[in-house]
């Protein structure tokens, strides 16, 4: 199942701040793109779209939850968007 989280640069260099640099999910933070705000989604200005499964989904809301308190509301979203429970 795929996941899709909306988060800004800040945060994805935040969440990319506590990630080995060499893993599969650093990778994937890397390659995130940005959205224009245009497009309209829920977050506003423009924000990076991040795809990624459930285990990666829950392993950025634990790093989140330890270093990034501005990412935990938009990772539980994206969860809950795709029928993901998180608590």
């Amino acid at each position: 199942m795929s996941i899709l989280i909306e988060v800004s640069q800040a945060e994805v260099d935040c969440l990319l701040d506590h990630l080995p640099a060499d893993s599969d999910l650093s990778e994937t933070l890397r390659h995130s793109g940005t959205i224009p705000s245009s497009v309209g989604l829920p977050f506003g200005d423009n924000t990076n779209l991040i795809e990624c499964d459930e285990g990666e989904a829950r392993a950025l809301l634990r790093i989140a939850t330890d270093h990034c308190p501005e990412a935990i509301r938009k990772i539980q979203y994206g969860m809950g968007v795709a029928g993901v429970r998180y608590s």
